[in-house]
């Protein structure tokens, strides 16, 4: 029986220098020992029971080591497990490793604590939670010492993982947004369809010539470069979207100020049937004097609805912004006049896919508007 090639540990390479050749047969050990390893726990039961088997019939401890390249003191550690306990003691056992430090109560603490609140709550200084704030915390809070990388596999086991956050303003009310989620916005839709309303969400945005969103391959550790206009230049967009997939929009010069949006709110009312619903922001342009009475002498054809103050998530038209500017900003156009035309094409071939604008709707932080129509 070879497993493995033998190999004579008394053997020194004649074409190394005496310092290393000493070292010569333990690196051929630990090569076997690795090769061994690295087999599936079936075969290593298969080469663990044919070494009993030659022991049984007289082989030496030394003999059958070099048989199967293992070394002898660990075929000696699997006869003794054999003639204690029989063939069934020879299957690997699992490695447990040192007990963990944590208890129960721990590991709902970090759970609860890492997901709903930030280490600035705690009074740290940094915003986001890593393996070695978590393990700071932990100190802090039990008195408890683990390494960083305790800490780290304490999060991974609890199904948490390192994400890029989403950013919210410091005035962010949670519950403002939660009553217009789940009580505001679906008697607003209740009133709509009662009245025979069509509810829309509107938004402004724009896009400078240098901004690059997205990112590249290139070479490790070595920041690819992207080449920009170079002058600095601007388009202002105006966008409203409705449940159904329909998409309306419009591009502008300069900054959109309050005309600017009555001129695009009469385009998209002549555009739709029936009257409207427009959800919007609390942004200057949008509560704006002059907007507020034009939409009065509307007389109900055009009524405004004011989403929560600093909650842009809940608007469906942020993420069309977000997937606009990512494929018209990676065209890298040169001049203004291109930057216009490669906005009209993108918007104009999004206009056409009702499926997409749909889909706006279904982001986690806008399921709330489906959920609210299929409850009306």
């Amino acid at each position: 029986m070879r497993i493995f090639p033998s190999i004579d540990f008394n053997y020194t390479a004649p074409q190394l220098p005496p310092k290393l050749a000493v070292w010569y047969p333990m690196v051929m050990f630990l090569a076997q020992l690795i090769a061994f390893s690295k087999l599936t726990e079936a075969l290593q039961f298969d080469v663990k029971k044919a070494v009993v088997e030659e022991i049984s019939t007289g082989r030496s401890f030394w003999e059958v080591s070099r048989m199967v390249g293992v070394h002898q003191s660990t075929v000696r550690r699997w006869w003794v497990l054999y003639s204690a306990k029989g063939i069934n003691a020879l299957h690997r056992r699992k490695r447990t490793g040192r007990p963990t430090k944590m208890k129960n109560r721990h590991w709902q603490w970090m759970l609860d604590t890492v997901v709903n609140k930030t280490p600035q709550q705690l009074r740290f200084e940094f915003a986001l939670w890593t393996a070695n704030m978590v393990r700071m915390a932990l100190e802090e809070k039990f008195g408890l010492k683990v390494s960083r990388w305790t800490a780290q596999r304490a999060m991974k086991k609890l199904n948490l993982t390192p994400q890029k956050p989403k950013k919210r303003a410091l005035k962010h009310d949670r519950e403002k947004v939660r009553k217009w989620k789940f009580e505001t916005f679906p008697a607003l839709v209740k009133r709509a369809v009662q009245e025979g309303k069509t509810i829309v969400f509107a938004d402004e945005s724009g896009l400078a010539a240098q901004c690059v969103y997205g990112r590249t391959w290139g070479r490790k550790g070595e920041t690819p470069i992207v080449k920009t206009a170079n002058s600095k230049y601007r388009v202002s967009m105006l966008a409203a979207i409705s449940p159904e997939g329909r998409l309306h929009w419009k591009l502008y010069e300069g900054s959109v100020n309050a005309l600017t949006f009555i001129e695009f709110l009469a385009q998209v009312k002549q555009a739709t049937a029936g009257q409207l619903i427009v959800v919007v922001d609390n942004a200057s342009v949008h509560t704006a004097k002059l907007v507020r009475e034009w939409s009065k002498g509307q007389k109900g054809k055009v009524e405004l609805e004011y989403q929560p103050t600093y909650s842009p998530e809940v608007n469906p038209v942020e993420i069309l912004w977000a997937w606009v500017k990512s494929r018209v900003s990676r065209m890298l156009s040169k001049t203004k006049a291109e930057m216009r035309k490669n906005l009209k094409a993108t918007l104009k071939r999004l206009s056409k896919d009702s499926e997409l604008v749909k889909k706006f709707f279904s982001e986690q932080d806008c399921k709330y508007i489906e959920q609210a129509l299929k409850a009306a």
